[in-house]
């Protein structure tokens, strides 16, 4: 607006110099300048009324714009205060993990946990006792049955990966951290993957199956009886097509890589030191076959909406070659054992919220000459297990039966010499589906479970307390709230 005016009064000035110059005489200039006045005042005016219409939108609108270009430049700083290495660094949560990597993949840490508290009520119709004093036959109380970080990722390229997991000790003392898994991966080429260190054998495949991804509470107590458990050795993985995945590893022996009880009395000098196991040497080998479906499904035991249907088979083979030498005697004492061979075969089918899942699996515990006159061992196992998204991927109800067949003449003592018979009903709620669920299960032991342990091997923390040899019918009701990140 002031400019418009210095316009007009320069306009007034050059026209009165101009007729000063040319001569006109004082009436005609005066009548000029009058006009000229005239509508200086009415561009003035109209300058007025235009800018009371608008007001200060205009200012407005360069604040706005102004904002808009400093909002620009904060997000690009940003972004280069992210990038950490020379070639920049991404963070974030993908696939269930938060990780940090490098621009170009070379490097990447993904870091994911599991927490699981649970609360469980026991009840036995008559308490073992091996001591004159009273025991309850009712036992209740809350427990961290699992607390875990796992760190995985690459180094230097994505062909050079890494496992590293760590847990608290739920069987020992508060607080005691427990080495749960470690080892480098190497993938020369599609199809293969090499391996060495510290983690789950190639076994059972209810075993396999991360412990958040479990169907019930826990795994099964078959499982407990027949699981290779943690395992230390190195091993591969081979597709030799997309549908067929092979598994085979050289080991330390089955639960080489546990702590602890954990080993059991089947295997007591198992524990991380060349010169401590009580195996000399272990082999397995496991083959997986996809009928139909995606690989993801396998790793858990729930058929989610908009998943496909699918149907795997698999199977296995173990052979451990137990302790010879001077030190057999400390290591395996009167268990006289010489090696134990081990199978397993099962099957999973998911369709529409509904699965199944259907296992077998036997072990024979060949003994020393010097034990042989009391004959090897045998012992066999069956689970059976369906599950229904009665509302999709909210509440599944499921349904585990057990079988355990014991040889009369059990290593290690401490299992029944009939069956063993369980039956296991409950239901899933899912809040973000394995990210954070809670589970309601009741366990139903119909035959007298006379130890901690079945055939020599630990139950760990699944709610089972040791029965006298009259008892029937123990009851473990368990509740638990998970969550996975």
């Amino acid at each position: 607006m002031r400019k418009s005016m210095q316009c007009a009064m320069a306009l007034v000035l050059g026209v009165s110099a101009a007729a000063y110059a040319g001569g006109a005489d004082q009436a005609d200039l005066a009548t000029k300048v009058n006009n000229l006045q005239s509508v200086v005042e009415s561009q003035a005016k109209e300058i007025q009324t235009l800018r009371a219409a608008m007001g200060d939108s205009w200012l407005n609108d360069r604040r706005a714009e102004e904002v808009k270009t400093l909002v620009r430049e904060v997000l690009a700083d940003a972004d280069t205060r992210a990038s950490l290495l020379e070639g920049g660094m991404n963070a974030g949560h993908k696939n269930g993990k938060f990780f940090l990597a490098s621009e170009d993949g070379s490097f990447l840490l993904q870091l994911s946990g599991l927490i699981q508290v649970r609360y469980v009520y026991n009840h036995r119709n008559a308490a073992h006792t091996n001591s004159t004093a009273s025991v309850d036959e009712d036992e209740m109380g809350f427990e961290i049955n699992r607390a875990k970080l796992l760190f995985e990722g690459n180094v230097i390229n994505p062909q050079i990966g890494y496992a590293l997991g760590v847990q608290t000790n739920t069987l020992g003392e508060d607080g005691e951290i427990l080495l749960d898994r470690a080892y480098i991966t190497y993938k020369p080429c599609d199809g293969w993957e090499f391996w060495v260190g510290r983690r789950k054998a190639p076994g059972l495949r209810e075993e396999m199956v991360e412990p958040g991804m479990q169907l019930a509470v826990d795994r099964s107590v078959v499982n407990e009886l027949f699981t290779l458990g943690r395992v230390e050795g190195l091993g591969v993985t081979y597709f030799p097509v997309e549908a067929l995945r092979v598994n085979a590893a050289v080991t330390d022996g089955a639960r080489s890589g546990e702590s602890g009880s954990d080993h059991g009395t089947v295997f007591p000098g198992n524990q991380s030191g060349f010169s401590n196991d009580s195996t000399d040497f272990g082999a397995v080998v496991r083959l997986d076959y996809k009928v139909m479906g995606d690989w993801k499904q396998w790793d858990d035991f729930a058929a989610w909406s908009g998943e496909q249907t699918a149907l795997f088979v698999g199977g296995g083979f173990v052979y451990d070659q137990i302790e010879r030498g001077d030190n057999q005697a400390s290591l395996i004492g009167a268990n006289g054992i010489d090696s134990i061979i081990g199978w397993t075969v099962d099957m999973t089918f998911e369709s529409s919220g509904f699965t199944f899942y259907a296992a077998g699996m036997g072990q024979q515990t060949n003994l020393t000459d010097q034990a042989a006159d009391t004959g090897d061992k045998e012992n066999y196992g069956m689970v059976l297990q369906t599950s229904y998204m009665v509302i999709p991927d909210k509440l599944e109800p499921f349904v585990r039966y057990e079988l355990i067949s014991t040889d009369d003449n059990a290593v290690a003592g401490g299992a029944p010499s009939d069956d063993l018979t369980l039956l296991t009903c409950g239901a899933n709620y899912y809040l973000a589906k394995h990210a954070a669920k809670f589970t309601l299960d009741v366990v139903w032991v119909m035959e007298p479970l006379d130890a901690t342990t079945v055939a020599g091997l630990p139950l760990r923390n699944v709610g089972l307390l040791p029965d006298s040899l009259e008892a029937q019918d123990q009851i473990a009701i368990r509740a638990q709230m998970q969550l996975m990140f």
